[in-house]
């Protein structure tokens, strides 16, 4: 990326009202994709972007639940690893523990509902298509296990996967799409 210019200035990135919940870097082409939620009312959100080597990930992962503070997105750029955490000012005291792992698009789904089945949180997904290499990482609050409600729902034709998921109350976590357009939504509660 030529630019880090959506990181400053005022905008939701800087904004302690906003959480960024999803980021894709692509240096080669010089573009990037964010999403994120943002509130009416300040509500305390301490963001902090980092870059580390892809073998640093784990343990950057672990110090940041430490510090109570939630990756909450992760891209590769340029053969590192991007990732925003997010504290909040009023609880400095809960620990986290985070578990970062990898899988390729065919395994994401099955590795995420693992995460949940330890009781994890997917609390982020990136990575890139081309290298066929994604990142997930699953946050717990410290010594909480207790597994986590999980559904893969595919786009059947006359079926929308997406009502499927959000009717019993799942939380949206990824979407995948393979190379024929096929979508897996993830979803957990």
């Amino acid at each position: 990326m030529q630019s880090n210019t959506f990181f400053g200035g005022s905008n939701p990135f800087n904004s302690s009202n906003s959480v960024v919940t999803s980021l894709d870097l692509e240096s080669a082409d010089d573009l990037f994709a964010a999403s994120w939620i943002q509130s009416s009312q300040v509500s305390g959100f301490d963001m902090s972007k980092q870059t580390v080597a892809p073998a640093d990930f784990q343990a950057a992962a672990t110090q940041e639940g430490a510090n109570s503070r939630v990756i909450t997105a992760v891209s590769y750029n340029a053969g590192q690893v991007v990732y925003l955490s997010y504290g909040w000012q009023s609880d400095t005291s809960t620990i986290y523990e985070t578990q970062v792992a990898t899988a390729s698009l065919e395994t994401a789904a099955t590795v995420a509902a693992n995460l949940a089945a330890q009781g994890y949180i997917v609390t982020a997904i990136g990575g890139s298509d081309l290298s066929d290499s994604f990142l997930l990482v699953g946050t717990r609050v410290q010594g909480d296990t207790m597994p986590r409600p999980f559904a893969i729902a595919s786009e059947i034709a006359g079926t929308s996967a997406y009502t499927v998921l959000m009717q019993p109350g799942y939380a949206m976590v990824d979407v995948l799409q393979d190379a024929q357009g096929n979508l897996t939504f993830l979803g957990e509660r």
